[in-house]
């Protein structure tokens, strides 16, 4: 199979297919009959539904009125020279078919779009078993290209697509087999990392490693992100800077990717309202997350230890989508109470009256003795606004607009100009700006990152926390299934990560604007994701303000199997629990 491109790498950007894909059996050998494909389709189960023949092409066939998608891959392109000629071509065989296209869009090193060619791909003659399909263009300043396919549906349930894998070519070389881990891919581009700028870091060292970024003390929101979930590495030393943050930087609240209405209890433990005791439910909820629950835990801990040394609270909040309102409402509550007169109250989350709860919980004697005044506005805001959601998690739409609300909404009442917010999440959600290819296909999809930076401009610092090689857990299917442990992909010629590995250091920082403008990859993996491409064209200076690099990286070792039914079940024991209200 080609090194470079192949038809099942390409991945299903258009995420909500209008039907669901099935294959009528018959029209395959009957050996491939059980494959399923190689390649990362979204939704998943499209996945099952996606059929190689022997001369690796794949068959889409539906038994409903219409069927649309968009199959996209990203190519970093090899060296050439200025005024050599690039073409694309694919092989198609279709029935009852219009307006299938093939499409290829340039970017330059900037990630600067540079033009679109397309071609649609039909068959004139329908009995013809394949058709060639070509189309080129003369190379300038091109550093990338995203070739897709486009097909809209034909509203007749005869349709059927069969595609062969596209074919790149330059100066009519098939540039398919050239190998992306190769020095020699780029030619005699220089992409290596400048040691002068290179800051080598301690594990063990929680002091001034902030401080050797630019202009941090003027930063009020710090983004820590990790380029992929399941790992132990990341997840320690994002807490080793935020530990930094708020030693040193005047940071007074940590947000971290992690249900808004599950983060309630949490935080009473972390400002020492609840017993120490309480620290078990803490580390049993923690498991069900997608993470090293021992290394989350023990930094929570450590902030409760902090907290009970200072008058200046550290508040520790997740701001993402609620999971189970009125359950973990119910537990906040009996928490903060020590269950002492809490009937009515769980009347009023059963019945919907959040304004109503909000308002008498803050009159509250017992409540008003325990805490102070910002912490009662944080809990009533966060009651009356933030606890409902009427999107999934996975909503792309939603999901990273209204984390920005409530970031927001907690940074409103818990942090004055002087202070320091952190965020803890997924690299995708805090990058600055949206990449080329978001914007090609997802245009109006905007990350937490992206708002962030628009409202709060220079005063938003982001660090990306990349990893060059070594294990990490990944989901076995979907969110839905088990995990498993992975071999981190090889990093390709002209990434971040394979130009760090080339340096003397395993734990480093590396400021962006300093980045070698060949440097036009980083590793990039969410959950679900098995298979796919980790390494995305992007113009890494733009995206985040600095990176830090680990060389080896290990797997999470403390992580539920399910994590998904283990959380489900914990959510059915708490209802359990109080039930009889």
């Amino acid at each position: 199979m080609n090194a470079l491109f192949s038809l099942d790498s390409m991945k299903l950007c258009d995420g909500k297919p209008s039907l669901k894909i099935t294959l009528d059996k018959t029209y395959l050998p009957k050996k491939l009959n059980n494959l399923k494909s190689k390649g990362h389709f979204y939704p998943k189960n499209v996945s099952e539904k996606l059929f190689h023949s022997e001369d690796d092409s794949i068959y889409f066939l539906n038994d409903a009125n219409s069927l649309r998608f968009i199959l996209s891959k990203n190519i970093i392109l090899p060296s050439y020279k200025k005024g050599n000629r690039c073409k694309v071509s694919i092989k198609s065989s279709t029935k009852t078919v219009r307006n299938l296209k093939l499409q290829v869009t340039r970017f330059d090193k900037n990630e600067n779009f540079i033009g679109i060619d397309s071609i649609y791909i039909e068959n004139e003659n329908e009995n013809e078993t394949w058709k060639g399909n070509e189309l080129s263009f003369v190379l300038s300043n091109e550093k990338a290209l995203e070739i897709s396919i486009f097909y809209a549906g034909s509203g007749d349930s005869t349709q059927q697509i069969r595609l062969s894998s596209p074919v790149l070519w330059i100066n009519n070389k098939d540039v398919g087999n050239l190998d992306t881990h190769s020095n020699q891919y780029l030619g005699h581009i220089n992409t290596s990392l400048n040691p002068e700028y290179i800051t080598p870091l301690s594990e063990n060292d929680n002091r001034d490693i902030l401080s050797n970024i630019d202009g941090i003390d003027d930063k009020l929101i710090i983004g820590l992100g990790e380029c992929v979930h399941g790992s132990t590495n990341i997840l320690r030393a994002e807490y080793q800077f935020a530990k930094n943050a708020i030693v040193d930087h005047n940071c007074k609240l940590v947000l971290w990717e992690y249900p808004i209405d599950m983060s309630l209890a949490l935080e009473l433990y972390v400002l020492g309202l609840v017993e120490e005791s309480y620290g078990e439910e803490i580390k049993k909820d923690l498991r069900g997350t997608f993470g090293d629950y021992i290394a989350s835990f023990e930094f929570i801990r450590w902030l409760r230890d902090y907290n009970s040394r200072t008058t200046e609270k550290v508040h520790f909040l997740g701001m993402d989508n609620p999971i189970a309102p009125k359950i973990l409402l119910n537990d906040f509550i009996s928490q903060l109470l020590n269950k002492e007169r809490i009937h009515p109250y769980f009347k009023l989350i059963d019945s919907g009256d959040l304004d109503e709860l909000a308002d008498v919980l803050v009159l509250n004697d017992t409540i008003m003795k325990k805490t102070d005044n910002t912490t009662l506005k944080l809990f009533q805001k966060i009651i009356k606004t933030n606890l409902y959601s009427d999107h999934s998690p996975a909503d792309i739409d939603r999901r990273d607009y209204e984390m920005y609300l409530r970031t927001c909404a907690i940074i409103d009442v818990l942090s004055d100009k002087n202070q320091k917010t952190v965020i803890i999440a997924h690299s995708v959600h805090l990058d600055r700006m949206q990449s080329a290819i978001n914007r090609l296909f997802y245009n109006s999809v905007y990350k937490l990152g992206n708002y962030l930076a628009t409202q709060y401009q220079n005063k938003y610092c982001t660090i990306s926390f990349q990893v060059g090689k070594g294990l990490y857990v990944q989901d076995e299917c979907s969110k839905l299934g088990s995990n498993r442990i992975e071999k981190l992909p090889e990093a390709i010629t002209g990434s971040f990560e394979k130009s760090a590995l080339n340096t003397n250091s395993d734990y480093f920082l590396y400021p962006s604007c300093k980045l070698n403008e060949h440097i036009v990859s980083k590793r990039y993996a969410t959950r679900g994701e098995r298979g796919n491409d980790q390494f995305q064209f992007v113009s890494i200076k733009k995206h985040f303000d600095a990176y830090v690099f680990i060389r080896e990286n290990i797997p999470s070792q403390n992580i539920e199997q399910f994590p998904f039914f283990y959380m489900g079940k914990r959510l059915h024991d708490r209802e359990k629990r109080y039930y009889f209200f």
